[in-house]
This record gives structure tokens, C-alpha cells and sequence, in this order.
């Protein structure tokens, strides 16, 4: 699998206003710049510090700063952020991604140790943004007339939980990733249906447990037993069917 990775660096002259004003029971539009040559120090691949901007808001009287693009309130850019993100995607636990980017000092020159907390913390953060630009890219009308459905199991702390994992089933890509309650067929109903409803699916595909054809019946969805289970269903059954024919032919 090759995967295409972007990840956009800092623009220190490019500032982006906010659309409201961001102090809480305030909703202002229109601001004045209050201060500018407010110096951050940042950990980031290119840059060591930036100029961020103050703001005042006509309506309030508060003020806030503007960051330039590729940089917030946090002492990392987005760019670090995402990188310490990807080396995790790669499959580095989270200390190796700290002592990985501890190391890239002595090539780059600039300070970019992230503890294995703060990793965690971005590899987090990451996951929430995804699932909101996937339920807002779903939201768009996206109609995907066959899904894929599976269930597995995962040890987290000691405690055994229910990962449900729904994908379009022609182009492979996820569209949910859950954890459930249990794996019943009512459980199950509830899970599926929203997102069956939200891209007006026609087909469920699925293994062959039976809790997955009820769910199917109750949504008013074809089913279909995916092409690995079959498989193995008729290659089990065939190795049994053989094992019993020669059992046989020793007894004649």
C-alpha cells in the first residue's frame, strides 16, 4: 500500500481573522488591530519563532491573538503536530515517536523533542478532527449504495471491547469506527442504522453470524455474505467432505 501523505508548513506572513470574536457571550465580527511584533517561539522543522498579532474586539473591548498560518496557542506548529502523527500512523508506539523526533535535532539543528504525552495528546486530537471531517463529508449527500459491516474485539486496559468497523464496500474507504456496547442484533440496529440512512445504502455486507442478517431484515437491506467468509466456508467444508471420503474408502 503506498500512502500520499501532505502536510502543509508554516506561512509566518499569512494570518487568518477569526469569523466571530473568540471571548465567550460575544459574537463581534469586527475587529482592530490592537499590536503587532508579538514574538512566539515555536518547535518546528523550519522555523524557531514567529510574529503573532493582537487583536481588539470593537464590540467587547477584549483582545486576542492571531496566529500566522500553521500555528496556535500550543508551542508546537501544526506541521510537528502532524508529523509526530504520522510516524505513529507507521506504527512507532508513542515513546519511539518521541525519541525519533528527539533525535532529528542532531540533523535539523532545532529543538523538537515532544514527551510521548504530548504525542498522545496530538495522535487524539487527530482522531476527533477525522471523525468530524468524515461525518461532514458524509453530510454532503455522498451516496454509497453498498456498505461493509465487521465486528471485532480489542483489549483496552484490561477490559475486552466491541469495535464495530463500517466501510464503503466498492472502494474500501472507512466510514465509522465505533465502540458498541455488545454484540447483539439490537445493538447493532442502532449502530448501522443512522449511517445506512445517511448514504442511502441498498447492501449490507457482512460474515455470516446471524445477528448480521436480522439487522439486515430490520433495515430493509439486501445481504450479502462477503467473499473471504465464503471462502473459508467452502474450503472447511471441502477439507471435512475429503476427510470423511477417505475415511470412508479405509473402511471398504
Amino acid at each position: 500500500m503506498r500512502l500520499s501523505v501532505r502536510i502543509s508548513p508554516v506561512e509566518p506572513g499569512v494570518y487568518e481573522l477569526p469569523k466571530r470574536c473568540p471571548h465567550p457571550n460575544c459574537d463581534g465580527k469586527h475587529f482592530q488591530k490592537h499590536q503587532a511584533h508579538c514574538a512566539k517561539a515555536i518547535r518546528d522543522p523550519k522555523h524557531e519563532a514567529v510574529e503573532a498579532q493582537r487583536y481588539l474586539c470593537l464590540r467587547c473591548g477584549g483582545t486576542f491573538r492571531v496566529y500566522p498560518k500553521g500555528v496556535s496557542r500550543a508551542q508546537q506548529s501544526d506541521a510537528l503536530k502532524a508529523f509526530s502523527v504520522l510516524l505513529y500512523v507507521l506504527g512507532l508506539s508513542y515513546g519511539a515517536v518521541s525519541d525519533a523526533l528527539d533525535a532529528l535535532q542532531i540533523l535539523l539543528g532545532k529543538a523538537l523533542f515532544l514527551s510521548k504525552t504530548t504525542v498522545y495528546r496530538n495522535v487524539q486530537a487527530s482522531g476527533q478532527e477525522t471523525r468530524h471531517l468524515r461525518w461532514a463529508w458524509l453530510q454532503q449527500g455522498r451516496r454509497i449504495r453498498v456498505i461493509g459491516a465487521d465486528l471485532t474485539r480489542v483489549q483496552c486496559q484490561g477490559e475486552s471491547l466491541v469495535i464495530g468497523v463500517v466501510v464503503d464496500d466498492l472502494k474500501g474507504i472507512e466510514l465509522s469506527v465505533d465502540i458498541l456496547d455488545d454484540e447483539t442484533a439490537e445493538t447493532q440496529v442502532a449502530w448501522l442504522r443512522q449511517i445506512a440512512e445517511q448514504v442511502g445504502a441498498e447492501v449490507l455486507v457482512s460474515d455470516d453470524a446471524d445477528a448480521f442478517k436480522i439487522v439486515a431484515d430490520e433495515l430493509g437491506l439486501a445481504h450479502q455474505v462477503c467473499r473471504a467468509h465464503v471462502t473459508g466456508n467452502v474450503l472447511d467444508k471441502v477439507a471435512e467432505l475429503t476427510t470423511l471420503a477417505k475415511s470412508g474408502r479405509r473402511r471398504c
